[in-house]
Formats: structure tokens, C-alpha cells, sequence
């Protein structure tokens, strides 16, 4: 089985609000289920950046090779209304798409500073090799299709190019895979839903987690409390050495 893993770092337990958002987060763990973010309110604001320059070419010029052939005459105002439908069908999954990030790395000093309140949260480590192995339903009980996949993200520094005039949501998920490279540290997969919201997932999937170096032990205590019935280890962050780079996990045995 494969290893991926996602940053908490809501670990507030002094005021309401924060409270609140730990709570929701640790309910997550408990109850297996996934919140998918909508593209928007991801933190790179580069996402979804795309050309249809190659694509309209692309478009004109199967247009007037058909009008060679005699075979359909060429019309630049169908073009573009062919054009414009493929516009709106990209907004529009862009509004509707859910996002769940993960990483294959748990031990990365940018991921825990940058994910995870500056080591103060913690790390989620899921176990599956592929999408059909979470059991994934949407909280509203219908279950994901075809649309819906677990993707590799591609680091470039390059707009990407829609060149295909068949336009299909395969096309789509290029569009929303793709990051520059000064986000390749992050080593991010994607579960892609259609709609963004709340997804029920296989329990067993969660195997531990990880507290981070500077996580409080009225943090840790509160979640093992939470969780203590749940088949799910815990382990600590710590360097290898006092004076060492690397940092390893070491395995909390927790009872009440």
C-alpha cells in the first residue's frame, strides 16, 4: 500500500473559534471524511491558468480543411460559439470542482512550517493505493463518477495549452494538475471530485498520525483523547539528533 499524508495545523484550543476548528477537523478523523476545497479557495493563485490560443487555431483549422474537402463549409460565428461553449464548460467545472490534497511526505520541514502552523499541528497518514480504495461517497449519499479521479501533480513553469478540439473532462483535469515549480517541494496528489463538499471515506484508510516538533501536549493529549478508540497510531516529530536536519517519527505509546 501505498503512503500520503496531509498537514493540519487548526490547533487552537484556547479561543472559541479555534476550538471550533480543531473540533471539526479531529470529527473528520473520527467520522472518515474528506472535505474537497473548491479551486478557488486554494492558496495558489495561479491555479487554473490555461490558453485556448493552440485550441481556436486548432479549431479553425479542422474548419477550413473540411471546407477543402467539401465537406463543411467554414463559419468563423460557429467557431466561436464552439469556442465560447468550451469557456463556459471550463468555468464551470471550475466553480464546481473538489479538491483533496495530499503528499507522500511527512517528514518536510517547508510542509510542516507552511501546512501545519509551524509545526505546532499535526499530519494525517492515509494508506491506499488507488481511488477505489477510500469507498468514497458524497455525504449527500450519491456516489463519485467517472469524472472523478486521483491525480500526480505536474510542476512547469509553462501555461498549459488546450490543443485537443474534442474537448473532454480529461482535458479539464490537465488544467487543474498542473503548478509551477516553486510548489514542487510538496510533492502534492489530488483526489478530483465533480462537486467540492464533504466525502464519507473507507475508515481504515487513516493509520496514524503526526505530532509536530512544536505541538503542545494539551494539543496532543486532547486529540489521542479523541481518538483513543480508533485503530490509529501516534507518533512524534523529532530531529535524529539534537544538532541533526533530519527529522524522524517516534512512536507515542499513549493510554489512558
Amino acid at each position: 500500500m501505498s503512503k500520503f499524508y496531509k498537514y493540519r495545523g487548526n490547533v487552537d484550543l484556547q479561543s472559541i473559534d479555534g476550538k471550533k476548528l480543531l473540533d471539526r477537523d479531529v470529527e473528520s478523523i473520527y467520522y472518515s471524511y474528506m472535505w474537497f476545497s473548491d479551486l478557488e479557495s486554494l492558496n495558489d493563485k495561479n491555479e487554473g491558468l490555461h490558453s485556448l490560443d493552440k485550441f481556436k487555431d486548432n479549431v479553425d483549422g479542422v474548419t477550413k480543411l473540411m471546407d477543402v474537402l467539401n465537406l463543411k463549409k467554414h463559419d468563423d460565428e460557429v467557431n466561436n460559439d464552439y469556442l465560447m461553449a468550451v469557456k463556459n464548460a471550463i468555468n464551470l467545472h471550475k466553480k464546481l470542482v473538489g479538491i483533496f490534497s495530499l503528499t507522500t511526505d511527512n517528514l518536510n520541514n517547508l510542509m510542516w512550517s507552511h501546512y501545519a502552523n509551524c509545526h505546532k499541528g499535526y499530519c494525517i497518514e492515509y494508506e491506499f493505493n488507488k481511488l477505489a480504495d477510500l469507498k468514497l461517497n458524497e455525504l449527500n449519499c450519491s456516489s463519485l463518477k467517472d469524472f472523478d479521479s486521483f491525480e500526480k501533480v505536474i510542476y512547469d513553469n509553462k501555461i498549459f495549452e488546450l490543443t485537443d478540439v474534442n474537448f473532454s473532462p480529461k482535458d479539464f483535469k490537465k488544467i487543474i494538475i498542473r503548478k509551477t515549480k516553486e510548489w514542487s517541494y510538496e510533492k502534492e496528489f489530488r483526489i478530483i471530485s465533480k462537486v467540492c463538499g464533504s466525502y464519507q471515506h473507507e475508515p481504515t484508510i487513516i493509520k496514524s498520525i503526526v505530532f509536530g516538533i512544536s505541538s503542545s501536549e494539551d494539543v496532543k493529549t486532547y486529540i489521542m483523547e479523541k481518538l483513543q478508540y480508533k485503530e490509529i497510531e501516534f507518533f512524534q516529530l523529532r530531529r535524529e539528533k539534537y544538532n541533526s536536519l533530519k527529522f524522524i517519527r517516534e512512536k507515542i505509546n499513549f493510554s489512558i
